[in-house]
């Protein structure tokens, strides 16, 4: 899989619907019928950034629940595109 695309993510509010745009003025989603789907696109390299910080931190951490971590691990893995 390829990188996502990189830095910051914001979503505005088109003609008849939403999309999402990098900040290098790269379209990311276009045309979202919702404004919180928008939202939610525009959070996820932010998302997985703190995925991704939690899980480098989960061994050391055992006060978190099992489920938890599988849940933290199964979402970085969907969004590398592994599951």
């Amino acid at each position: 899989m390829s990188a996502h695309t990189p830095g910051k993510w914001n979503w505005n509010h088109g003609t008849d619907c939403y999309f999402v745009q990098a900040d290098d003025g790269l379209l990311v989603a276009d045309c979202v019928m919702e404004k919180d789907d928008a939202r939610l696109i525009a959070a996820a390299p932010d998302l997985l950034k703190a995925l991704n910080a939690l899980s480098a931190s989960l061994p050391m951490n055992h006060t978190i629940p099992a489920r938890v971590v599988d849940q933290c691990r199964a979402a970085i893995a969907k969004a590398r595109g592994e599951s």
